[in-house]
């Protein structure tokens, strides 16, 4: 069986969305006849929220090597920032949040200038020599790099570079393209764009999740037009069996809940402004409706729930992932809150069968959902059509909701993890004839 080298910085046990997407791989790979082995960073516990969930996924047939990452964060919190670099305010110290005091805002500073593509670059080094050591005591036939983060794509790079070896590069978020790309001054976002061009431009492929961070590229890189072939759509999807054993959590009251994180730029107040005059225009909304809260929120959500919503609101932390299907099970409604992309997310309130009510203004998010009959996209700009919808959701409570499952099939993560290992077997085969 051939075998691929999967570099990753987000792999479990750590939790969280970002980890979905390679565990499913590593899973399922094997079935489609090729042998993941990972290499992932050697992380202190405490340093991130771990589920044990993602952990048991994996196969055992599978060799996991570690690497130290030496990342300046560590400096930062030793000086008195937060505990961990994705807390939920932490994006707030680059922009458009709250601030987090003079440390924070050094780091922010430095962090702007100096670590590219990304905080995680400490971990460059170690993990380069640790993957000299994998491809010295096993086979790779082909390295396969997976980001957020993008120092992934950066050591594959140069692990590619010294063995001759194909090289895959994925992403689930985009790079430089992204909303949540660091905002550098120009001598160093002019490093970084060098730095991302050249690795679009050495890999063998590129997987993306929609076609739109493809066009993306294809706009800002003129080198790139021509070469759209290299491009691979696998988009995130879901595995039907993550729902198998889960029962619907029980609220005492037809409930929108919400599951996942939220911090700059991602804005909840047009849910909250909706929310507030749907309790206005409905005595019977008001009183017998409530929205959950699961997940890590800024401190700039914290302050504004409370005026919105009052005591239909309840808020929980961090959770495992069996606790929040079974919240997405019992929902009333989902609430989506998407910045224009299609996030992972989305693919798990489809496969919970539950209503949707979208605030996007995302095309491909809006298709999706129209197509798969999966409840109603909504303007962030307009609280009076929230307000509507939210009415409309729960006056529709008691009646049955048929989501199209036959459209959903082809977001199985069991066939998109062959769609990734026919791209292996091609790239191969290319290689060979080559």
């Amino acid at each position: 069986m051939p075998t691929v080298l999967c570099i990753a910085y987000l792999f479990p046990p750590r939790a969280g969305v970002g980890v979905q997407r390679i565990t499913k791989f590593v899973r399922y790979l094997p079935d489609h006849g090729w042998q993941p082995i990972v290499l992932t960073p050697d992380k202190p516990e405490g340093s991130f929220p771990i589920d044990p969930g993602y952990k048991n996924e994996i196969p055992d047939s599978v060799k996991i090597y570690k690497a130290p990452s030496r990342e300046p964060y560590h400096l930062y919190r030793a000086l008195g920032g937060k505990k961990r670099q994705d807390s939920a305010d932490f994006r707030g110290v680059i922009e458009g949040g709250k601030s987090l005091g003079f440390t924070g805002q050094l780091y922010s500073s430095f962090q702007a200038a100096f670590l590219i593509p990304d905080p995680k670059i400490g971990w460059f080094g170690p993990a380069v020599n640790r993957a000299r050591e994998i491809l010295a005591g096993n086979k790779i036939d082909i390295i396969y790099s997976t980001s957020p983060e993008a120092t992934d794509h950066v050591i594959a790079r140069a692990i590619a570079r010294e063995s001759g070896l194909p090289w895959v590069m994925d992403f689930r978020d985009p790079w430089t393209t992204s909303l949540y790309a660091t905002k550098r001054p120009d001598r160093a976002r002019i490093k970084e764009e060098k730095l991302e061009l050249s690795c679009l431009e050495e890999s063998s492929a590129i997987s993306v999740v929609q076609s739109r961070y493809r066009d993306e590229y294809l706009e800002k890189y003129p080198s790139l037009r021509g070469h759209e072939g290299k491009f691979h759509i696998l988009p995130n999807g879901f595995d039907p069996g993550d729902f198998d054993g889960i029962e619907p959590r029980k609220f005492d009251r037809w409930t929108v809940v919400y599951t996942g994180s939220i911090s700059y730029p991602r804005d909840p107040e047009p849910f909250f402004k909706g929310w507030k005059k749907a309790c206005e225009k409905s005595e019977a909304f008001r009183d017998s409706a409530g929205c959950f809260f699961m997940g890590e929120f800024d401190t700039r959500f914290h302050e504004l729930a409370p005026k919105h919503i009052m005591d239909n609101l309840k808020i929980e932390g961090f959770q495992t992932r069996d606790a929040v299907y079974s919240s997405q099970l019992g929902a009333g409604s989902l609430l989506l809150i998407a910045e224009g992309y299609i996030t992972g997310k989305a693919y798990e309130y489809l496969a919970s069968g539950r209503p949707i009510l979208a605030i996007t203004g995302g095309e491909d998010l809006i298709e999706l959902i129209d197509r798969s009959h999966a409840g109603v996209c909504l303007s962030p700009d307009d609280p009076d059509k929230i307000a509507d919808a939210l009415i409309q959701q729960f006056n529709s409570r008691d009646q049955a909701f048929d989501i199209d499952t036959d459209f959903l099939k082809q977001y199985d993560r069991r066939r998109i993890t062959g769609e990734l290992a026919k791209l292996f077997n091609d790239i191969i085969a290319r290689e060979s004839n080559n």
